[in-house]
């Protein structure tokens, strides 16, 4: 089956199939961009597409295509106390502006005292939460413990723990929970992030795409920051696939001896080895400017003109 990525430097991961089994969808309402990436498997003479005034789409997806575009798209995250830079107390901050915002979300915890501050920010979506609460041992990752102690000494920033590589690493695991168990019946799954801080990314060089005779890329990802990925998600297909791919090239780094603590530098290995599943969508200038590229993609999916002004801009979300 052919697939189509998008990665969303620095976000999102948006993964398209022409060939989905399912049945079509009736008209469906969805942002603007993600209808342009769809047009890539859509002949020009199917006149599905028809713009509406307030900047979202009507559409009908044909056969072709097979998409179901009338599904919620779920939303999965996780919070567990463990040693970190940043105390509880921000992270619960973080959690106040993240949680109320989503529609339809899937969260992940440690113990039942852990679930206020999820009940108390999904409390106008009862309905559309579900919650799981979980021993950190119990993770697929955290079973393997002794490994991530291990790999501590490999990691020249020494602030990271061998919880948090537990962490990065089950970001996969929790999607594909949440797709076997589908609560809401969603072909979409997105994991973000509760909360996101700013790094200063370097942009992928032709240099960082040589294979070495060990089948891994000649570029030492630990050694600098070429990506980030506070969201990681898309159809469901795409992500067992990308599931596959990702472990397996975990695999291979931890046996030639290198860092995989850090999801991002797996995740950079797996878009040099596999560039068929991978798209590089760089973040251009915005809020005249002034925008942060670290939250590009949040600002990409809201569809507004790069151009922009800060002062419209927030006059704009003051009416969401």
């Amino acid at each position: 089956m052919e697939v189509y990525c998008l990665h969303m430097f620095p976000g999102l991961f948006l993964h398209l199939s022409p060939t989905q089994p399912n049945g079509l969808a009736p008209p469906s309402y969805v942002p603007v961009k993600v209808l342009q990436l769809i047009q890539n498997f859509v002949p020009a003479s199917q006149p599905i597409l028809s713009l509406r005034s307030n900047d979202t789409t009507n559409v009908t997806v044909s056969a072709a295509v097979g998409i179901r575009l009338d599904r919620p798209v779920t939303v999965v995250t996780a919070y567990y106390k463990i040693p970190s830079k940043q105390p509880d107390e921000v992270y619960r901050q973080w959690m106040a502006n993240f949680l109320p915002q989503i529609l339809v979300i899937s969260t992940f915890s440690l113990m039942p005292f852990r679930r206020e501050p999820f009940i108390h920010h999904r409390r106008t979506f009862p309905n559309r939460t579900k919650m799981v609460v979980r021993k950190f041992s119990e993770l697929q990752e955290a079973k393997r413990m002794a490994m991530w102690m291990e790999q501590k000494k490999l990691d020249h920033e020494s602030y990271h723990t061998p919880e948090l590589y537990i962490l990065w690493n089950e970001k996969v695991h929790f999607l594909m929970e949440a797709i076997a168990k589908n609560p809401f019946d969603s072909d979409y799954f997105l994991w973000t992030d509760i909360g996101v801080f700013f790094l200063q990314m370097e942009d992928f060089q032709q240099g960082h795409l040589q294979i070495g005779q060990n089948g891994l890329p000649t570029r030492d990802f630990q050694q600098d920051i070429s990506w980030r990925e506070p969201f990681l998600g898309g159809h469901m297909n795409a992500i067992r696939k990308y599931e596959k791919r990702y472990y397996e090239t975990m695999e291979l780094m931890r046996r030639n001896g290198l860092l995989i603590g850090k999801n991002q530098n797996i995740m950079a290995t797996v878009a040099v080895l596999h560039p068929e599943l991978v798209k590089l969508v760089r973040p251009r200038s915005y809020f005249q400017g002034k925008g942060n590229s670290w939250f590009y993609s949040h600002y990409y999916f809201l569809k507004r003109s790069l151009n922009e002004t800060v002062e419209t801009q927030i006059k704009y979300l003051g009416k969401l």
